[in-house]
């Protein structure tokens, strides 16, 4: 990679990383926030759209990644320590690949911020009796969701942003 390029990708994620601390958390704002973001830094460094856009994409699955295999290390610690079983540790895994899924789904969906807090409440109840079903405490189900789903977890109880 040239100097340019290289001064691009780190402008780009010092602007995303400061950006997304200051946008509204609702799903529409954070979309057009990105959208802006990039447009300016295109414009700003006269760097195709495509290519700042790639950036952000890169970013964002190295990022999504990282929390899956922290995840696993998690739940392996938690498999020698006798907290979950192994298949206890694959149904979380599929839980949360289930999940991560959805949520690529609903991206784009119309949903109002009631709806939406809705959404995630139900969600949430359906995750806590799928892991009451499976034996499972709420702990060990940190789903890249912005925190554990338990409601003492980072997210407060919240399910997604």
């Amino acid at each position: 990679m040239n100097k340019k390029t290289n001064i691009i990708i780190v402008l780009a994620l010092l602007v995303a990383g400061a950006s997304l601390v200051a946008l509204p958390v609702s799903a529409e704002n954070a979309v057009n926030g990105r959208t802006n973001l990039i447009e300016m830094l295109s414009s700003k460094f006269g760097v195709e759209q495509s290519e700042v856009e790639s950036v952000f994409d890169e970013h964002r699955a190295g990022q999504q990644q990282y929390q899956q295999e922290k995840q696993e290390e998690r739940l392996d610690d938690a498999v020698k320590n006798g907290e979950i079983s192994e298949v206890q540790k694959n149904l979380i895994l599929e839980k949360c690949s289930e999940m991560r899924q959805e949520r690529e789904s609903e991206k784009d969906s119309n949903l109002g911020r009631e709806e939406r807090r809705q959404s995630m409440e139900e969600k949430r109840s359906e995750m806590e009796a799928w892991a009451e079903e499976n034996g499972i405490d709420l702990k060990f189900l940190n789903l890249g969701m912005g925190g554990k789903m338990g409601r003492g977890g980072p997210a407060g109880g919240r399910l997604g942003r």
